[in-house]
C-alpha cells in the first residue's frame, strides 16, 4: 500500500509539472517581464519536489542502493525538465530557457541533499565490535541499510602482532570502504594471556573462547557507552566456527549492565557466511586460516 501511495503521488506531480509548464501564456512583453523571477522560483520548488518524492518512491524498490536511488533522482527530473523546456518551444507565449532549467536542477539538488541528510542522521548510532576485513565488510554492509555503523577494532588475543597489523590494515581498508568510522582499541595481549590463564589447553568453541568473546564484547559495550552509541553489536556470528547462542547471553548481559542496546543477530544466517566469503573476494581482502590466537593457530595447523 505504501509503494502504491508514493507511486500515485509521484505520478500525479510529475503530470501537475507538466499541466503547469505546457499552458499557453499571454504573449505581451510585459506580462513576461513580470513572471521572469518568480518563474524561477516556481521551477526551483516543483523540480525540488519531484526530485523528493521519486526518491522516496525508489527508496521502497532499491533499499540496499541509497546512491543509486540519489543519482536516478537527480538525473530523472533533469531530463524531464530539459525535455519540457523543448516542449514550450512550441507552446504560445513560451519559450525554453536555460535559467528555467539551472532553476529547476538547483531545486533538485537541494532536495536530494536534505533527503540525504534526513536519511542518514535518522538512524541509530551502532557501535560494531569487527576481528576482521572479511567479516566486517558483509556485516558493515547490511547493517548500513538501518545504522550509522562506526567499527571498534579491538582484539588483543590476535598473535603475532605481525597477523593483529595486517587484520588492522585490512580493517582500515574496509572502514574507507564503507564509509564507516574506525575506534581501535589497545593492544595487551599480555593482559589477554592472563584472563585465559590456565585455559590454554581448551578445544576451539571451548571456555578459552567464551572468555574471548567476553571481554572483547564488553570494550565494545564500554567504547559504546563512551561515545554515546545507543547500539552495539559484533560481527563474530558470522563465522560458524563461533557459537552465535553464547555471543547472544553475552550481549544480552552487556546489554543490561550497561544500559546500551545489543543487536542480537546471528549474521551467519541466510547464507551470510558465503556472502562474507564472496564479498572479499570480490575486494581481494585477505582471509586468515585461524582466528586469532596462537592456541586457535596450534590447532588449525595441527589438525
Amino acid at each position: 500500500m505504501q509503494k502504491i501511495a508514493r507511486i500515485y503521488i509521484t505520478a500525479c506531480w510529475t503530470f501537475f509539472i507538466f499541466k503547469l509548464l505546457t499552458l499557453p501564456m499571454p504573449s505581451s512583453q510585459d506580462a513576461g517581464l513580470q513572471i521572469t523571477y518568480a518563474d524561477k522560483l516556481v521551477h526551483f520548488f516543483i523540480f525540488g519536489l519531484l526530485s523528493y518524492f521519486l526518491a522516496k518512491t525508489l527508496e521502497l524498490f532499491t533499499q540496499k542502493h541509497h546512491r543509486s536511488v540519489l543519482v536516478a533522482s537527480l538525473i530523472l527530473p533533469t531530463f524531464y525538465g530539459l525535455i519540457l523546456e523543448y516542449l514550450q518551444e512550441s507552446i504560445p507565449g513560451r519559450s525554453a530557457s536555460l535559467l528555467d532549467s539551472a532553476a529547476g536542477l538547483s531545486g533538485s539538488l537541494i532536495a536530494i541533499w536534505l533527503y540525504h541528510f534526513v536519511k542518514i542522521h535518522s538512524k541509530p548510532r551502532l557501535l560494531l565490535h569487527i576481528c576482521c576485513g572479511g567479516c566486517g565488510a558483509y556485516v558493515a554492509r547490511a547493517l548500513g541499510r538501518d545504522f550509522r555503523v562506526s567499527l571498534h577494532y579491538y582484539n588483543p588475543n590476535i598473535w603475532p602482532p605481525e597477523e593483529y597489523e595486517k587484520r588492522l590494515a585490512e580493517v582500515r581498508r574496509i572502514a574507507r570502504k564503507v564509509g564507516c568510522k574506525l575506534l581501535v582499541g589497545g593492544y595487551d595481549h599480555s593482559a589477554w594471556l592472563e584472563k585465559i590463564k590456565g585455559l590454554e589447553r581448551e578445544p576451539e568453541r571451548g571456555r578459552r573462547c567464551l572468555v574471548c568473546y567476553q571481554d572483547r564484547l564488553e570494550a565494545t559495550a564500554k567504547k559504546a557507552k563512551e561515545f554515546g552509541f545507543a547500539w552495539f553489536a559484533a560481527t563474530l556470528s558470522v563465522s560458524p566456527h563461533k557459537l552465535a547462542g553464547e555471543i547472544s547471553r553475552i550481549g544480552r548481559e552487556l546489554e543490561i549492565k550497561y544500559g546500551l542496546k545489543f543487536l542480537d543477530r546471528d549474521f551467519k544466517k541466510q547464507d551470510g557466511f558465503k556472502q562474507s566469503l564472496a564479498l572479499s573476494k570480490e575486494l581481494g581482502l585477505y582471509r586468515q586460516d585461524y582466528c586469532g590466537c596462537e592456541f586457535s593457530s596450534r590447532i588449525t595447523h595441527n589438525a
